[in-house]
């Protein structure tokens, strides 16, 4: 009993101690990209003649692209 005793309280105490060291050394996380902030107006990102313009040119650069392949 006295041998678990002792395993369980030194187990314990080498927890404890790693954990404050992470603790000491943890930076502080920051995230990879800045926070978005709100939009300031209702208008729409794009109009509805620019949307079909820019699917268009995509639909034209993906058929390059299909047309170059071997």
């Amino acid at each position: 009993m006295r041998i678990t005793l002792a395993t369980a309280a030194l187990l314990l105490s080498d927890f404890s101690i790693a954990t404050a060291r992470a603790e000491e050394t943890a930076v502080p996380k920051r995230g990879a990209y800045p926070q978005l902030q709100p939009a300031t107006s209702n208008k729409p990102g794009m109009t509805a003649a620019e949307q079909e313009k820019l699917k268009k040119e995509l639909s034209n650069a993906g058929a390059r692209a299909r047309a170059k392949k071997p």
